[in-house]
């Protein structure tokens, strides 16, 4: 839902679910210090990799890209 909002160009509600997303992980999925990350492992992977894109696209500052006509001057 954070990627989907930052793309709409709404950057505060993707802020929102993106904290919204943060406190559910927290919350609801096992810690890797505890080594069991239980049955649906893979589903842990996935929703930490999906949780790290969201962080960059949101909270990463935009890299310009010299090639773009539209970043010119």
């Amino acid at each position: 839902m954070a990627m989907a909002r930052q793309h709409l160009n709404q950057p505060a509600g993707a802020r929102a679910a993106l904290e919204k997303a943060v406190e559910i992980l927290e919350a609801k999925l096992p810690k890797l210090e505890s080594g069991d990350l239980g049955e649906l492992w893979g589903d842990w992977i996935i929703a930490h990799v999906l949780l790290r894109e969201a962080k960059m696209l949101i909270e990463e500052p935009p890299v310009s890209n010299p090639d773009d006509p539209k970043s010119k001057d």
